[in-house]
């Protein structure tokens, strides 16, 4: 074990830490457990596209009541030290339903406190899109929602909002983050009990009237009302919250909607941490919407809903013509809802002119493609939804924001929030379901027409889980030689460019050249694009110890050709993955 890891683990069990968590550790010692000693020590939890994340337990390196404080600490010492401040700072605080969250959440709000901040706490757990648009809507300097999003039940997180009601980004992060740094330890975060800090009014609940205008405003980003106007909506739907927040707002969002006829999958409607119904709680994973399938098969749904832990992701399912359930891939929902609207309000004679659309450069490029056939821009942004909602505060009164997504099953169809929700897509898809019932069409014959209009776009990821310090050294290395000598081919096609968001420019083929300067923050991700349309992009989490490989196939499709297109370019696939999986772990694997 490293030295300076040895005198991290002293100080923390010679420093001002509860019995408990000293206990945890010293039961590692006595174990032997180096490498789980060093994975807790070797550094600080950082700010990633989710915020603070990581395992809860005892370490620098871990999610805890005192890195909580930390953070909050810091937080404070930044809102309270900003020059352009005026009198009291405001903050809103809220929490999903794992473990400690609760807990967590009344930590924060009690440093926030013994700093002369005023806190706004939901007295229950709610979906991270209400707090930013509590953010909003109360003027608030900023936002904490605890959450680790769809992770393993053994994470939890701490998100900051500015506020706009986004994350924060560069360089409001860093501030916070050197505000954090700055603190001694743990005797210099102030603390005041929580009771004591009610009594005074530094803490008080958010008013229950909030709840009810973000559904309003969730229900008024329908683009056809008409389809809801009857007393009793008989579209057949089941949801799940797959154990998280959802539950409290998306079945209030049915009834404002006049959506009697849904039924909630019980065995996963309460709130619970440990998720005991599921491997993992990601709508990304088709294992998760199992028990919401079963429902739906025997209730003869026409829309399956899923959220996941904090209400800010949704996937899908939906019959074909045969009654046999679909599950689309992130991607294509991004696709169905951001044509429909777009198709939507170019029927009705609206100006798209001045419109735009936002998306993640992991994200399939057939948005762009259908942006620019409505005449719409697209912007294309870093992994993470803070980035788009930075897109929708530079732009804001001079273009008109209409949709934000990315393929991890997050979007935005309005301006109320700055953040994915999935509480108001639940209505969107429901509005999307009726309009296809209307027309006589099923959600993939949908698909299939916007890609025979736009030419066949399929897109996979892979990854690999490298944990720890090893894991994090040999990411840094597959990076540095993927730079210095990307392939050349790949299933046969040539390398036409590289994307190098590090050094902020795409270079050719040769990496002589640039062919343009990007306008992203510096980030270690590297794209790959090749001379037919085919795209690989390299990207390390910022929320989970693996890199991710983004595969994007793009055919166009002859006329009454789409079938064998469709098999053309699964196959296409299947071979460039293959291939550059194999030359991945070969590197991997180097000494």
């Amino acid at each position: 074990m490293e030295a300076f890891i040895k005198e991290r683990i002293e100080n923390w069990l010679e420093g001002s830490y509860d019995e408990s968590s000293k206990k945890e550790i010293r039961e590692l010692l006595e174990a032997g457990e180096e490498k789980e000693l060093t994975d807790r020590f070797y550094k600080d939890l950082e700010f990633g596209t989710g915020g603070l994340r990581g395992i809860v337990g005892a370490g620098t390196n871990r999610m805890n009541t005192y890195n909580v404080r930390l953070v909050t600490q810091g937080l404070a010492n930044h809102l309270r030290g900003r020059a352009d401040r005026k009198g009291k700072p405001l903050v809103i605080v809220t929490f999903d339903c794992r473990k400690y969250s609760d807990v967590f959440a009344a930590e924060a709000a009690r440093v926030l406190a013994a700093n002369q901040i005023q806190c706004y706490l939901t007295e229950s757990l709610r979906p991270t899109p209400f707090l930013s648009y509590c953010v909003r809507q109360m003027e608030a300097d900023a936002g904490i929602v605890i959450t680790a999003s769809h992770n393993p039940p053994q994470y939890n997180g701490y998100k900051v909002y500015g506020a706009d009601g986004a994350q924060v980004i560069s360089p409001e992060d860093k501030q916070i983050i050197q505000r954090v740094r700055d603190i001694a330890g743990q005797d210099e975060v102030k603390t005041k009990p929580f009771n004591e800090a009610k009594q005074q009014g530094l803490i008080k609940y958010i008013p229950t009237i909030l709840d009810e205008n973000y559904i309003r405003e969730c229900a008024e980003t329908v683009l056809a009302p008409e389809l809801f106007s009857s007393g009793n909506v008989d579209l057949k739907l089941v949801y799940t919250p797959l154990h998280g927040t959802g539950i409290t707002l998306v079945p209030a969002l049915f009834q404002k909607l006049n959506m009697k006829n849904y039924f909630i999958v019980s065995e996963q409607e309460k709130p619970d941490g440990a998720f005991p119904t599921v491997r993992s709680p990601n709508p990304e994973e088709p294992e998760a919407l199992s028990m919401a399938l079963e429902l739906g098969r025997k209730e003869k749904a026409e829309l399956i809903l899923a959220t996941d832990p904090d209400g800010d992701r949704v996937g899908i399912a939906f019959p074909d013509k045969s009654g046999d359930f679909i599950l689309p891939t992130g991607n294509q929902i991004a696709v169905l809802v951001c044509y429909y609207k777009l198709s939507k309000l170019a029927a009705k004679g609206k100006d798209l002119s001045r419109g735009y659309i936002t998306k993640t450069i992991v994200t399939t490029r057939l948005l762009d493609r259908i942006a620019e056939y409505y005449g719409v821009k697209s912007f294309n942004v870093l992994t993470g939804f803070k980035w788009i909602a930075r897109t929708m505060r530079e732009n804001e009164g001079t273009l008109n924001f209409i949709f934000g997504g990315e393929e991890s099953y997050g979007y935005l169809n309005g301006d109320y929030c700055r953040d994915k929700d999935a509480v108001g897509m639940c209505g969107v898809l429901a509005e999307l379901a009726l309009y296809l019932r209307q027309q006589n069409q099923t959600f993939d014959e949908y698909l299939d027409r916007i890609y025979e209009r736009f030419g066949f776009f399929l897109e996979e990821q892979q990854s690999i889980k490298l944990e720890g310090q090893q894991g994090e050294k040999a990411i840094q290395k597959l990076l540095a030689e993927i730079r210095k000598a990307p392939p050349s081919s790949l299933g046969g096609s040539q390398l036409e460019s590289v994307m190098d968001v590090k050094q902020g420019a795409v270079f050719d083929a040769h990496g002589e050249k640039v062919i343009k300067k990007l306008n992203l923050p510096t980030s270690p991700v590297i794209g790959l694009d090749y001379k037919d349309d085919t795209q690989v992009i390299l990207r390390p989490s910022g929320t989970e110890p693996k890199i991710k490989f983004y595969f994007g196939v793009r055919k166009d499709v002859p006329p009454h050709q789409l079938q064998q297109t469709k098999i053309d370019g699964r196959e296409k696939m299947k071979e460039i993955q293959s291939e550059f999986m194999d030359m991945i772990r070969k590197i991997i694997k180097e000494p």
